[in-house]
């Protein structure tokens, strides 16, 4: 049986950019242990911020980050949401 770890979008670029975080040992565990689990809305939003312009100065070109998406991409199952969160009054 294949184990799932969610991560958020927050963790998923800490991880790009910081080699030594905590984030990026975390996804280099999780791509041993089992799968990366996100929905098509968090992994979009994660490549939309990884290109962003203002990161550009953590990566040594384009290739570096295509890359990283790619290793990313290869250790992902996709998942759809079935619950909606509930807004407390």
């Amino acid at each position: 049986m294949t184990k799932h770890f969610v991560f958020d979008t927050n963790s998923l670029i800490s991880a790009s950019l910081l080699a030594d975080s905590v984030n990026r040992k975390a996804i280099l565990k999780v791509i041993q242990l089992g799968k990366i689990a996100l929905s098509n809305e968090t992994f979009d939003e994660f490549i939309e911020v990884l290109f962003r312009k203002k990161f550009d100065k953590y990566f040594f070109d384009e290739n570096e980050r295509l890359e990283l998406f790619s290793e990313i991409e290869q250790s992902l199952e996709y998942f759809s949401p079935t619950e909606k969160n509930h807004r407390l009054p």
